[in-house]
């Protein structure tokens, strides 16, 4: 007899893999949450986060299948006389990859079903940017959403960030002038080795940018709606502009309300000008090496 638990996640890890699946990443503090909640708002999407299924789970189940498949050959190797046990290939690895993606992904959307048809699945990693080529070679018909914001922002909200919870950039960093030069150069690499890997999956790749989603949300979220393949309509776009409005998210602040205790802590762009001197900023932009110029931000 089928054991029926074991039926209903086989059937909802069917159910996932129908659905047309992205995956959002970026630089902490970047907005990937806020993109994600803009995303979720749409009443045919779920997007959740923080799964950290690339750079957390599906390495690690590669490393056990992978160690499996060399323990079985080994051992076939010793017992020649005997029938061989078939060990797993690179393509039962990627099916049970993408199954237990599918499942994670299932469980994240109980409400979807009648009056809520999900046509879409999403989860959002910041560090799903370091592996977006993988995810997109894993899951042929997935999309990728880049999220992008001007180093020296994000480098002030990581500042203001570890300040609040403490954790590895207060370890590392003595100062804000500090962190924001380290990484600078680190985000204009990572942001240079991402465009290349993800070269041979150009069409299902899409960057945007912090900014233009504060500019004009409208336009903004309607292209990645599009860039999604699903409905842009008024009602659509009003949903998710609710679901991702800072009001909504910080309980009931207004962009530039500053809560330093607060996860969403100003929800502005260009803060950085009110912390960062001209000797840091210039320091900033020759580690950047033209990538701040290349995304349209201004040097002052």
């Amino acid at each position: 007899m089928t054991d029926p638990v074991q039926a209903d996640e086989f059937d909802s890890a069917r159910w996932a893999l129908s659905r047309s699946l992205f995956f959002i990443g970026g630089q902490g503090k970047s907005g990937t949450t806020w993109v994600q909640h803009l995303l979720d708002g749409h009443p045919r999407i779920c997007c959740k986060g923080e799964g950290h299924l690339a750079d957390g789970l599906l390495p690690g189940l590669a490393r056990v299948v992978s160690g499996y498949e060399s323990r079985i050959r080994a051992n076939n190797a010793l017992f020649p006389g005997l029938a061989p046990f078939h060990p797993p290939d690179a393509a039962m690895r990627d099916t049970l990859l993408r199954f237990a993606t599918a499942q994670l992904l299932a469980r994240q959307c109980p409400q979807a079903g009648p009056g809520r048809e999900v046509d879409l699945l999403g989860e959002r990693t910041p560090a799903n940017a370091g592996h977006a080529a993988s995810l997109l070679r894993l899951f042929p018909q997935a999309r990728f959403v880049h999220v992008i914001r001007d180093v020296r922002d994000v480098a002030v909200s990581l500042w203001h960030h570890a300040r609040r919870v403490g954790g590895e950039t207060r370890q590392q960093y003595a100062s804000l002038e500090s962190l924001a030069t380290a990484l600078a150069a680190e985000w204009a690499r990572g942001i240079r080795q991402l465009r290349v890997t993800v070269a041979p999956y150009a069409d299902r790749y899409r960057e945007i940018r912090y900014e233009d989603l504060q500019q004009d949300p409208v336009t903004s979220v309607r292209g990645l709606l599009d860039f999604l393949g699903t409905d842009s309509g008024e009602a659509e776009l009003a949903a998710c502009l609710h679901s991702g409005s800072f009001r909504e998210r910080s309980g009931g602040r207004e962009p530039g309300e500053e809560d330093p205790a607060a996860h969403l802590r100003k929800g502005v762009s260009g803060d950085w000008r009110n912390h960062l001197d001209a000797g840091t900023v210039q320091t900033v932009i020759a580690a950047a090496e033209g990538m701040l110029e290349d995304l349209g931000y201004d040097a002052y």
